[in-house]
């Protein structure tokens, strides 16, 4: 087992690779070139650097998941495709992602992405997530912990 970190797309790395040390468990951070940060360069993870290309670190994502890995990612199509591969997958809030949220998921999507093509509908802003806080910080500290007890 081990634990992959969306680089590009996921708050409180350190909170994270210090969950995977507390277990023994292997972490990994993949991120693109453009994400890269010095602060994480002496960590316990292994830092997986890839291309600043479109959709580089979703595919070495997929490419380095075996089932029974954790993979923490806020990218719904991402999550979408690691169900297919046995995979547990947190979003950065602390929220674990099953095969039914993720069919939703993708629909509300495909929805949104209709919606902001189409010239006759008129454009409607929304406010968008609440802050990241500490709270969800800790739902995600407490859902990694269920997740490594459990397999």
């Amino acid at each position: 087992m081990k634990i992959i970190i969306d680089g590009d797309s996921t708050p409180c790395k350190n909170e994270i690779i210090d969950t995977a040390k507390k277990h023994g468990i292997k972490a990994v951070i993949v991120l693109s070139t453009e994400h890269f940060s010095e602060k994480l360069s002496d960590s316990y993870a292994e830092t997986v650097l890839v291309e600043n290309e479109p959709q580089a670190a979703d595919i070495k994502i997929m490419n380095l998941t075996d089932p029974g890995d954790i993979v923490v990612t806020n990218d719904t199509p991402l999550s979408f495709m690691l169900q297919g591969k046995k995979v547990i997958v947190i979003n950065s809030r602390g929220i674990t992602v099953s095969a039914k949220d993720m069919s939703l998921g993708m629909e509300l999507l495909h929805e949104e992405k209709k919606q902001r093509r189409s010239p006759k509908i008129k454009k409607v802003q929304g406010k968008g997530p609440k802050k990241y806080g500490r709270e969800d910080t800790v739902n995600l500290t407490v859902a990694l912990e269920k997740a490594i007890t459990r397999s």
